[in-house]
């Protein structure tokens, strides 16, 4: 009777894990996108594949299974750990950029002999390259780089502001202006700089995909795919994007449409960990569990330190009946970092499941060791207790659930099952009561 109550428990858990929508969010970190920095009124040339970088960053559709967010898995906290920018040092290229073409815009003569004469070419060799002069934009642009480098982002922002002000056609100051708003939250402006960086230089891949994942921030997703699907257009070979564009179709619950984006990813770029995790993810959320575990092995192949891959590839276990593989798995995880409640409390679950009782327990104290206020940690260690013979320290377990989690139906069920065995039966009834009220 114990076993099957167990059961029933942890398939009520898993349901509601496997319901639970993948979300996204992002980290007070990110990093910023390589734009071509041109002095130039004209339309913008086409870019190439050099000129231009994808997002650098690949973030992870999160995992199942519910946490706080100091773990891997917490829906609608998840962090995605970059923004799909590049990281900042790429930003010093813009200002390279800036500075060659401007001066080869300012400095050629107005006519050049492609066949110069021999004496023309021995003077020349002769005479020492002039020094190149840096203009004021030019010189504000590193100094706001150098500010941003340095984590002064509201100094970096007003310095950005005289270079949009000197120059208010310089797309790539436009789009790190957009990112010194964005590190300083002010999502909105920061949108807004995007905008005018992809309205004065529309062939900007990086800048519509960084546009997407901000979008996205905000929980604006039907907003972020084209964004995604612009950058795309101007670029095909962009596997991170294909990723983001992933992300927010899961977000969305568009889980098939999610999984060709990913294949597009993996296509393009096989070494891409994280993107392996949230195909498998994706998978098992679709409720091919064995189609999903290669995913997640391919993802530890690439790196085998990927929390994230370890603690999926376990509930992902669990789902497909593997429950010894699934504590391997999760014994990885704690491996690789100890603090995570919710592993410790489903490996616990799982040595339930497999009737080690024994077993389970030490995990479900762990589990309340590193986060005392968790009531399904309680509810399982007292499922435990109660199978080991020790009612009344179970019943002390189911109360303290009750106590953090009022509406937790099993564990008023399990209260009053321990309840019942201690000859309490009026205290049990009332218990069975506030679980059918909910």
């Amino acid at each position: 009777m114990l076993i099957k109550r167990t059961l029933l428990f942890k398939l009520v858990l898993l349901l509601a894990i496997v319901a639970t929508p993948v979300a996204v969010a992002f980290p007070a970190k990110a990093e910023v996108p390589t734009v071509d920095v041109s002095i130039s009124n004209t339309a913008a040339p086409s870019v190439s594949a050099e000129q231009e970088s994808e997002p650098d960053s690949i973030p992870i559709a999160p995992p199942l299974e519910p946490a706080p967010e100091s773990e891997p898995s917490a829906p609608k906290t998840f962090l995605f750990w970059l923004l799909g920018f590049l990281p900042l040092a790429l930003l010093v290229l813009f200002v390279r950029r800036l500075t060659n073409r401007s001066l080869r815009a300012t400095q050629l003569p107005e006519t050049v002999s492609t066949h110069p004469s021999e004496t023309e070419s021995k003077e020349t060799a002769e005479t020492p390259a002039p020094v190149e002069e840096v203009s004021e934009e030019q010189a504000l642009c590193q100094q706001a780089i150098d500010l941003l480098e340095a984590g002064k982002q509201e100094e970096s922002l007003k310095t950005f502001d005289r270079v949009t002000h000197l120059k208010p056609d310089l797309a790539g100051a436009w789009a790190a202006k957009g990112y010194a708003l964005f590190r300083l939250s002010r999502l909105d402006e920061a949108l807004a700089a995007f905008n005018r960086a992809t309205d004065l230089q529309p062939n900007l891949a990086e800048v519509w995909a960084t546009k997407g994942n901000l979008l996205v921030r905000q929980n604006r997703i039907e907003e972020a795919i084209p964004n995604f699907d612009r950058a795309l257009q101007i670029r095909t070979d962009l596997p991170k994007v294909y990723a983001s564009k992933g992300y927010a179709l899961c977000m969305m619950g568009r889980f098939n449409e999610a999984l060709e984006e990913f294949n597009r990813a993996t296509d393009l770029e096989p070494n891409l960990p994280e993107v392996w995790v949230s195909k498998g993810t994706v998978l098992t959320s679709l409720n091919r569990p064995q189609e999903a575990i290669p995913n997640f092995d391919r993802a530890i192949s690439y790196k085998p330190d990927l929390l994230e891959a370890w603690t999926s590839k376990g509930y992902t276990l669990i789902a497909a009946g593997q429950l010894q593989a699934a504590i391997d798995s999760f014994n990885h995880a704690t491996n690789l970092k100890p603090n995570l409640p919710t592993v410790w409390t489903t490996k616990g679950n799982v040595l339930m499941e497999m009737e080690r009782l024994e077993e389970a327990l030490p995990n479900f104290d762990r589990a309340i060791e590193l986060q005392a206020d968790l009531p399904e940690a309680w509810a399982a260690r007292g499922i435990a207790l109660m199978g080991l013979g020790q009612c009344e320290a179970a019943l002390s377990s189911f109360d303290r659930a009750v106590e953090l989690r009022a509406n937790f139906p099993d564990a008023w069920v399990s209260r009053g099952d321990a309840l019942m065995r201690l000859g309490r039966s009026d205290e049990a009834r009332a218990s069975f009561a506030k679980a059918v009220r909910g």
